[in-house]
């Protein structure tokens, strides 16, 4: 299976992970104390320096969504491998 293919198996299944997530008490919990922290932050700082922390943020959202891709694809390539050797045997 190509790097590619296994990307969109990535994408379908992380699709419906996040599906499922959303409805759980654990993600609620979690999402509803960073959008407390969140507000506070916002009325700490100005508008810019608002601003540069939602930037860097997002920056490290699109680090962690990439890592995540990555080990998915890298850990399943890895799983093919060992696969494919042992039916060798």
């Amino acid at each position: 299976m190509d790097k590619q293919t296994i990307r969109e198996l990535y994408n379908i299944l992380q699709k419906k992970l996040n599906e499922e997530l959303i409805n759980t008490d654990k993600y609620k919990e979690i999402s509803g104390r960073c959008d407390i922290a969140d507000e506070i932050l916002k009325n700490s700082l100005t508008k810019e320096e608002y601003s540069l922390y939602e930037d860097v943020m997002n920056i490290y959202s699109e680090l962690m969504d990439f890592e995540t891709e990555e080990g998915f694809v890298k850990g399943f390539s890895i799983a093919n491998k060992l696969r494919d050797e042992s039916l060798e045997r």
